[in-house]
């Protein structure tokens, strides 16, 4: 029985991970959106928009296997053509990392990303969790509850 340096240095980056990185109400991470796809079968680009861009996603409930989250855009909703509106909110009650969030430009505001006429996405978090792993999703920041309760109660 060998010990393998490698095998037990990835085991320790991951329960590290885990243990920094809880996925809980009111997270703002951003995922590059082609490697969110192949893991999760979630598409959080247009068509004619890159897949290989990067996009933040802010999670309302956390449960033990799936988490629900929408995502956010930097475009307004003239520029896009979908049949639901997309609702802008002021990011200025959440706390978020300016720099190393995949190169996203968070400004005082952003829409809510609409996918399949709804603004709701439901994730594996074992899948997410390989995707923090291999630098694929990183954590941003977090917003604020009554930011929270307004898109709900948009959408609701």
């Amino acid at each position: 029985m060998g010990f393998n340096l490698g095998d037990e240095l990835i085991k320790a980056l991951r329960d590290k991970t885990d243990e920094i990185i809880n996925i809980e109400r009111g997270k703002v991470f951003a995922v590059k959106t082609k490697p969110f796809y192949e893991k999760t079968k979630i598409k959080l680009y247009i068509e004619n928009e890159s897949e290989e861009k990067s996009r933040p996603i802010v999670v309302l409930y956390a449960g033990n296997q799936t988490f629900t989250a929408f995502a956010l855009s930097s475009k307004s909703p003239a520029l896009v053509f979908q049949r639901k509106t997309r609702l802008e909110i002021s990011l200025k009650s959440c706390n978020l990392h300016k720099e190393d969030c995949f190169r996203i430009i968070f400004k005082d505001k952003a829409y809510v990303f609409i996918l399949k006429d709804n603004y709701k996405i439901r994730v594996n978090i074992n899948a997410f969790k390989e995707l923090l792993n291999q630098s694929q999703a990183k954590f941003c920041g977090k917003c604020s509850e009554e930011l929270l309760n307004y898109v709900e109660k948009y959408y609701t």
